[in-house]
């Protein structure tokens, strides 16, 4: 699927903050300067001033979404994910060949290291205003075990499975959602193989996306 350009409005809205920040900073350290300009200097003072200046400055910063771009861009050189630019986001799909046991909903080993590498990236970065959606998908052929009655159960307990794993990771539950969709959105192309039309569908979406909750 083709990547959307950068909107220069969204890359604009993404950076606001870094504007705030450092003006923040800059009258913050004016205040300072000004106090220790007309007070007379204690050493001992001074050296506590310092040292909680420098943490201040020195803390960890959200990063903006499109630092996320960067970092799973670069992720997905070396791991099974695709990414996509979406209008107002980005899409992240896992093949659950990589996350699951055929018909199950049981993240593998496998599956809870590359939820890992997503969860570390995505807390680096400021998730404000924004959603994370899993979206649960399977192949069109009938699930046939004692576990699942359909694929609409087994899509929703891989999407929810995925959406319990990232909040025990440290995301924000209340950013997190999970919606399971069978085989009703196949994402294939006509010219891939039967097999390789399902192997396609076999998926776990996660959306980072700007939040559609009031």
């Amino acid at each position: 699927m083709p990547r959307r350009r950068h909107n220069d409005a969204d890359v604009r809205e993404d950076n606001d903050w870094l504007v705030t920040y450092s003006d923040f900073i800059t009258l913050l350290m004016t205040f300072f300067i000004v106090i220790l300009a007309t007070s007379q200097i204690d050493q001992g003072k001074f050296e506590d001033f310092k040292a909680g200046w420098n943490a201040l400055t020195q803390r960890d910063v959200p990063l903006p979404m499109n630092d996320l771009l960067k970092s799973l861009e670069s992720a997905k050189e070396q791991e099974p994910i695709t990414l996509t630019q979406v209008p107002d986001g980005i899409k992240v799909d896992f093949d659950t060949e990589a996350l699951y046991q055929q018909g199950s909903a049981d993240l593998s080993e496998e599956g809870i290291r590359l939820l890992g590498i997503f969860a570390n990236s995505l807390k680096q970065v400021d998730i404000s205003g924004k959603e994370v959606v899993v979206e649960g998908h399977t192949d069109n052929v009938p699930i046939q075990n004692e576990e699942f009655d359909s694929n609409w159960e087994l899509s929703g307990a891989r999407a929810i499975g995925v959406a319990r794993h990232l909040i025990s990771l440290s995301v924000d539950r209340n950013k997190v959602s999970a919606v399971a969709f069978a085989d009703t959105y196949p994402q294939s192309t006509e010219t891939d193989s039967i097999e390789e039309q399902r192997k396609q569908n076999r998926r776990v979406s996660i959306y980072i996306r700007r939040s559609s909750r009031h």
